[in-house]
């Protein structure tokens, strides 16, 4: 019985953030992301950036990670877990789309780390606690990755390259 506990609540998060982000669209539960050549991601500098083809996994993984946490029978980690859940699912879309202002976006991901660092230090058991570390890494990498922006901006264009004839040789 755990298990669909786990499952329904998992699914929840994420229907709602969905919900949240793009409204009662039906698109809206299909939505990945995709960060194609043209897109901020891709255009601006960042050092040590995740791949743009992982993007597409992020949200399965924030939701895997959390499966532990929410197995636990404890009501604190329930609420904590589901809180942060509905909150990195929300995340991820806006964060690829960057329709908020830096500072926003930067102040959201420091409380996505906070949040998974309290989570880490309420849970108990080593299993759930190995569970959550792949998400502190996460949300440590999206953070540094958004204040890095927050400090730099981000490139929304490339700049133009004139044609140069090439030298052909024989």
């Amino acid at each position: 019985m755990r298990i669909l506990f786990t499952i329904s609540a998992s699914l929840w998060a994420w229907i709602v953030a969905r919900l949240l982000v793009f409204g009662t669209k039906p698109q809206a539960i299909y939505w990945k992301p995709q960060l194609h050549a043209d897109t901020w991601y891709r255009l601006t500098h960042i050092p040590a950036k995740i791949p743009h083809t992982l993007f597409t996994y992020i949200p399965v993984f924030i939701a895997f990670t959390s499966f532990t946490p929410l197995y636990i029978d404890n009501d604190l980690v329930h609420i904590w877990t589901v809180l942060l859940l509905v909150s990195e699912h929300t995340f991820v879309p806006i964060f690829v789309a960057h329709i908020h202002q830096e500072n926003t976006i930067t102040v959201w991901a420091i409380n996505n780390l906070a949040m998974t660092g309290g989570l880490a230090y309420i849970l108990k058991t080593q299993l759930a606690l190995l569970s959550i570390i792949p998400k502190i890494i996460l949300w440590t990498h999206l953070t540094y990755t958004q204040l890095y922006i927050y400090k730099y901006g981000i490139q929304m264009t490339t700049e133009y390259q004139e044609r140069q004839p090439r030298a052909i040789t024989v």
